[in-house]
């Protein structure tokens, strides 16, 4: 089983340039300005991804001349970039099951030069899980850890699997161009507009309810992904429900506003809900009905909602649109995004009229994206 650590990114770090050439076998980098940099700082010579970039050590700093606490492996051409980097390693850790504890199980130095660092579990077994850490190996610090990853990899719709997608149909293998967080962004873009054009053909497809448990003053908190108040019952027993009727949080201690547990009465109060009668901590239960906001993708592991899903092919056209812009293509731009308008339409009528199943709407991902 191989397992692939992506690098931290460095886009934003302290940085400075080579002025004069950096010959393999040195120590000393003469660089442009030195603001930022400290000893003990480590640094990398080179672009990320590309041959011959290192990864080294500040040993002391001195004008404009930083020494490294050793020599270089490679030669680097004057105006090479020098940039800051807060880790030099990567340690892999595996469990048992997706929630079980990690070990450490194997310490790398970043391949900087590569796409990723990759470590060999030749003893893996088909329920194992895998994380990562990035380890700073002179001062001992570790980052948190990543999210897990399953032998079987990450599901087609997961984050990254989007993201590496997009890499490859964009000829951007190196991840030169692109930042992940920048496809982040173009992605939950993306996913809002597909979501907000289902709701606009059908309100009530996101529909959800959720029952919450009252507090002492008759209140509970709103779920993150609530989106639309439809409608609200009442659960005084924690079974039998009644429909309440809205009033304004003014109006609490209002004396002519009348609630009985047949006719309970309910406000919002900043991301809260609250019933009048109060009702009992550890029984009632607030029943609240409202559209759900599919949430939106942050971390590696993180999934497409359905029904989006369904359609990566139309969802991978959005994204080529946003990727081929930013790169200045924008008739390839505006293609794509003609393409994902036509999908998004498609889309739209299919799940107004049938069940879907897993399969509907995958696409090869091996498609040219040249036009």
């Amino acid at each position: 089983m191989i397992v692939k650590a992506i690098h931290p990114s460095i886009e934003g770090n302290i940085r400075s340039f080579l002025t004069v050439k950096a010959a393999s076998g040195q120590a000393d980098l003469t660089v442009k300005n030195v603001t930022g940099f400290s000893a003990n700082d480590f640094v990398v010579i080179g672009k990320q991804k590309e041959d011959l970039t290192e990864i080294r050590r500040i040993s002391s700093i001195s004008g404009k001349v930083i020494t490294l606490s050793s020599n270089l492996s490679n030669t680097h051409a004057s105006n090479s970039t020098v940039t800051i980097i807060k880790y030099d390693q990567v340690k892999f850790y595996k469990a048992s099951s997706i929630d079980g504890t990690y070990t450490a199980q194997s310490t790398k130095d970043l391949a900087i030069d590569e796409e990723h660092t990759l470590y060999d579990d030749t003893s893996a077994l088909s329920t194992d899980y895998y994380k990562i850490k990035y380890y700073n190996s002179y001062l001992d610090e570790l980052s948190v850890f990543s999210d897990p990853i399953g032998t079987s990899g990450f599901k087609r719709y997961s984050l990254i699997r989007i993201q590496d997608q997009l890499y490859r149909k964009m000829g951007d293998k190196k991840e030169q161009y692109f930042e992940r967080d920048e496809i982040t962004d173009w992605a939950n873009e993306v996913k809002d507009d597909m979501v907000n054009q289902i709701i606009d053909s059908n309100e009530k497809y996101f529909n959800n309810y959720e029952n919450l448990s009252v507090d002492s003053e008759g209140e509970a908190s709103l779920n993150a992904d609530f989106r639309k108040f439809q409608k609200v019952f009442v659960l005084y027993d924690g079974t039998n429900g009644k429909r309440g009727k809205k009033f304004e949080l003014e109006d609490i201690n209002d004396w002519t506003q009348v609630f009985n547990q047949t006719f309970p009465g309910y406000y919002f109060r900043a991301y809260k809900i609250g019933v009048r009668p109060k009702g009992t901590v550890g029984t009632t239960l607030i029943q609240v009905h409202f559209e759900d906001q599919p949430d939106d993708l942050e971390n590696d592991s993180d999934e497409l909602s359905k029904p989006l899903r369904f359609y990566m092919h139309v969802f991978m056209d959005g994204l080529m649109a946003k990727a081929s812009e930013k790169s200045g293509k924008t008739n390839q731009a505006a293609y794509y995004w003609k393409r994902y308008e036509k999908g998004v339409q498609s889309m739209l009528e299919e799940i107004n009229n049938i069940v879907l199943d897993e399969n509907r709407g995958i696409r090869d991902d091996e498609e040219n994206s040249e036009l």
